[in-house]
């Protein structure tokens, strides 16, 4: 049969199953009325009909009535079938499809809703748009012949009954909407590595299926390709988005291939895509696991705010991880990134708060952008390699579960806040030595470090940088550094000691608020803190809250101690101020209650006033010889010791005018001279210990302390025989031949008669015998040098018995005052009687003359066993001279020693020559 004519069945109501060998009037026929299943019913109604509206093309349609009992088709030896062949034939539940036929057209059988099972012929190379759309009733599984290379829009659009479709590795596209509401398709569902591209709406609505694996050779997916999918668990995927290697737009993130229109069982989820860009997606709620196979980057905002899923694996194709990427996936549990990846963006891992465990950066990145992982605080560990040069602003702020992590020493850039809030970490953080600066908030709230090491690169701590570190008991500022800023460590309670470069903010601060102690802990209160109330100039102070277990500081490299640097700082026990600083300015270590002790360095040259008013606990202060300390201070301070270290030999005049606070004072080996009224009116001082090494003392150095008005001796000698006081009464004195000095007013006021100085004395002090009223005679030898000032002051009947053209005559000559020849100097051979001591490698060579000399040369030299010459020194006596000591370093050979005085440097004529002595 080769036709069928028009209603050739018309009326055939009991018909339930057809043969036919064609669809329509004849084999051939597509796109017109007379190519249609029901042509062959015709269009006029009869009992026990349906009408039926049939579409021959896309806007074309005619009207049939077909037996309504018509259940099942069979077609013998058609080629094709034709487009809309069945359409809306829903009483129909079977149709046989021979296998002659090659294709099916577009809205073939369309809405034959009654369908249960159809079997498409293997001989089936092409389906047509629509051809299934609407067969609900189709269910099990169907096969889509192995010819067919496209499965077309909305091709088993509705299909809902059928549970499984088999695809062909022949297919290459799958177009808009080919699966559009099969939700009966359970478990997964396999894509062949033939297709190259999924449209929109493919697979919208199959919300049975649990996993999708998207081949490596798909290069493009449609918008909502898989939007309603809820029932989804797992999806594979060869990149994220529309198409590999997008990035900044709108379909490069995850959710564009669910879309933005919302379904049962799905989240909405916002999406960055870009800076300040982003879009609204609704993803399947139920999603869990995702794989991407084949991408070489993950695209900015990729898979931003996709809470739901808890696992992402990444291929070791990717290379590129954009910003935003995982941003705020609190589900992801853990994460592996491939030893491929070269590149992590910003806030890429930021508020993932569900990845635990650890986590380790690729080999290859050099740089671990701004907020990378911040808020990630269920990771324990991050491990960063040698390949990283900079860590950004808040890379890991808040990875509060974080429990150790190491900085490389490749990296020489730390942002602000990169560790802010860690306050897991533990043990020591070491920062890699080509760090410059540690900037705001850098290692802030870290509060279980109990160590930072801070290396000698860095030169600036910025504010708040380790702010509530509460768990470092130490932390060591190098030299390098040369600025802190406010609140640096503000709340670092833990602290016990600290040793900064400086006092404040940089070196050389000073009368500013940011020039004090406090200014690096800040104004702000924190549990563990004490107030201090700072002054930095007369009148005006800032308020601090500093450490309250802070005990000890050290400040190794400044020059200055600013006003009120310390003050206020109760409880500190220990400060240390280095070589170098040259003032202790005002108010320092006013009311340090704690400080019990006190090094001040050879190199200081003034402590002003007040510097450590209040100091009540100081017990003992070390101060040089050559201060000059201000008046009150160490006013309000408890009766103490102070050690006078050795600096430049000598104690200042006035040293400790109007700093009546110390009941001890020691002075250090080495000092020889104490300078005038050094410890004057010191009614406190009840004991001074002087060295032997002390040869002479300025006028009334001593003169109404307590050490000596109550001191037991007449003859109160001190040093290298030094006479400070003589406090007997009686009529004649003979000085004793240990006295090389008399200083001054040493017997002032005394009712003596007569007196013999000894042949050691050398010089006397200014005033030594002034207010002796009742003097008559003194007896001064030919070894007395030098006669101060003033030395008969107010004693008027004084008679000088000495030596004719001898310093006691010429003083008395100077001076008019009486003398009385007992012989003339020139008539007096010179005579020199020298010892030698050794002591740690050197000779101490002393030469006492029995005349002073001046104007001459003293040659002191050093032989071998064989009597050669191996060292010498040349003295001038510019002054008058009669005892002298020099210094020779010791050498295996030296034997013995020899003076001589010459008269001249020029004709070297000898005045006097000593035999050679041996050194033993």
């Amino acid at each position: 049969m080769t036709k069928i004519e028009s209603g050739a069945f018309s009326g055939c109501s009991g018909l339930v199953s057809i043969t036919l060998p064609f669809v329509g009037s004849a084999a051939y026929l597509d796109g017109t009325p007379d190519a249609l299943f029901g042509y062959i019913f015709g269009s006029n109604e009869y009992t026990g009909s349906v009408s039926v509206y049939q579409y021959y093309s896309i806007i074309q349609n005619a009207r049939y009535y077909l037996p309504a009992n018509l259940k099942n088709v069979t077609i013998t030896n058609a080629t094709q079938i034709p487009f809309g062949a069945f359409y809306n034939c829903n009483m129909l539940t079977g149709i046989n499809i021979p296998d002659t036929v090659t294709s099916i057209g577009g809205d073939a059988f369309f809405c034959c809703s009654g369908l249960t099972g159809i079997t498409i012929p293997s001989t089936v190379t092409s389906i047509g748009d629509s051809a299934f759309w609407g067969c609900s009733g189709l269910t099990g599984s169907i096969t889509i012949p192995n010819g067919v290379t496209s499965i077309g829009r909305e091709t088993f659009m509705d299909c809902r009954g059928l549970t499984q479709i088999n695809i062909p590795n022949t297919v290459t596209s799958i177009s808009d909407s080919a699966f559009w509401g099969c939700s009966g398709l359970t478990g997964n569902i396999t894509i062949p590595n033939s297709v190259t591209s999924i449209s929109d709406f493919a697979f919208w609505g199959c919300s049975g299926l649990t996993d999708i694996t998207v081949p490596n050779s798909v290069v493009s997916i449609g918008s909502k390709a898989f939007g309603g999918c809820s029932g989804l668990t797992e999806i594979t995927l060869p990149f994220v988005g529309s198409a590999a290697n997008k990035d900044g737009t709108a379909d490069a993130v995850f959710g564009y291939i669910f879309g933005g229109i919302e379904y049962t069982g799905s989240a909405q989820v916002l999406q960055y895509y870009g800076s300040s860009q982003y879009a609204y997606y609704y993803i399947p709620a139920n999603l869990k696991n995702v794989t991407i196979v084949s991408a070489t980057q993950i695209p900015y905002g990729a898979f931003s705010r996709c809470n739901m899923l808890k696992e992402i694996t990444i291929h070791n194709t990717v290379s590129g991880i954009g910003g935003y990427a995982f941003y705020e996936c609190s589900g992801l549990t853990g994460i592996t990134i491939p030893t491929t990846v070269t590149s992590i963006g910003g806030r890429a891992f930021q508020d993932c708060s569900g990845l635990t465990g650890s986590i380790t950066i690729p080999n290859g990145v050099t740089s671990i952008d701004n907020n990378t992982f911040t808020n990630c605080t269920g990771l324990t560990q991050i491990t960063i390699p040698n390949s990283v040069t900079y860590i950004g602003e808040e890379a890991f702020r808040n990875c509060s579960g974080l429990t150790g992590i190491t900085i490389p020493d490749s990296v020489t850039g730390i942002g602000y806040g990169a560790f802010l809030g860690c306050s897991g970490l533990i043990g020591n953080i070491t920062i890699p030595n080509g760090v410059t600066s540690i900037l705001d908030y850098t290692f802030a709230d870290c509060s279980s470090l109990t160590g930072i090491t801070i290396p000698n690169s860095v030169t600036k701590i910025s504010y708040k940088a380790f702010a509530g570190c509460s768990g470092l008991t130490d932390i060591t500022v190098p030299d390098s550094v040369s600025s802190i800023g406010m609140s640096a460590f503000s709340g670092c309670s833990g602290l016990t000691e600290i040793t900064l470069p400086f006092v404040g903010a940089a070196v050389n601060k000073d009368e500013t608020p940011d020039a004090l102690f406090g200014y690096i802990f800040g104004s702000q209160y924190y549990d563990g803190s004490a107030l201090s109330y700072q002054y930095y100039c007369l009148g005006d102070y800032s308020t601090y809250y500093i450490p309250a277990n802070l005990k000890k500081v050290t400040i190794t490299n400044t020059t200055n101690i600013p006003y009120g640097a310390f003050s206020d700082c109760r409880l500190l026990t220990s400060i240390s101020i280095p070589e170098g600083v040259t003032t202790i300015r005002q108010s320092a270590f006013d009311t340090c209650f704690g400080l019990t002790e006190f090094t001040v360095p050879d190199s200081v040259t003034q402590i002003e006033p007040a510097a450590f008013n209040g100091c009540k606990e100081l017990k003992t202060i070390t101060v040089p010889d050559s201060v000059t300390i201000g008046i009150n201070a160490f006013s309000r301070s408890t009766t103490g010791t102070l050690i006078i270290s050795n600096n430049s030999g000598a104690i200042a005049d006035n040293y400790l005018s109007g700093n009546n606070y110390f009941d001890k004072v020691f002075i250090s080996d080495g000092i020889y001279y104490i300078g005038k009224e050094a410890f004057y009116n010191l009614d406190k001082l009840t004991t001074v210990i002087i060295p032997q090494t002390v040869s002479k003392i300025g006028d009334n150095a001593f003169t109404g302390t307590a050490w000596l008005t109550n001191h037991p001796s007449t003859f109160v000698a001190v040093g290298k025989g030094v006479l400070v006081k003589y406090k007997g009464s009686a009529n004649e004195v003979l000085i004793p031949d240990t006295i090389g000095f008399i200083a001054g007013h040493a017997f002032s006021g005394n009712s003596v008669l007569s007196i013999i100085v000894s042949n050691s004395t050398t010089e006397i002090g200014q005033c030594a015998f002034s207010g002796c009223a009742q003097l008559t005679e003194i007896t001064i030898p030919l070894t007395v040098a030098k006669i101060g000032e003033n030395a008969f002051f107010d004693s008027p009947y004084v008679v000088i018995k000495g030596y004719t053209n001898s310093v006691a005559h010429k003083y008395a000559l100077d001076n008019l005052l009486y003398f009385s020849s007992i012989g003339n100097a020139d008539n007096v051979a010179l005579e020199i009687n020298s010892t030698v001591q050794a002591l740690e490698g050197l000779l101490v060579i002393s030469c006492r003359m029995n005349k002073a000399v001046s104007g001459c040369f003293i040659l002191c030299a050093l032989y071998n066993a064989d009597n050669k010459l191996i060292a010498w020194k040349v003295i001038p006596s510019d002054e008058t001279l009669s005892y002298f000591e020099t210094v020779f370093q010791q050498t295996d050979d030296t034997h013995s020693v020899k003076i001589m005085v010459w008269d001249s440097i020029d004709n070297c004529k000898a005045i006097t020559n000593t035999e050679a002595k041996t050194i033993q």
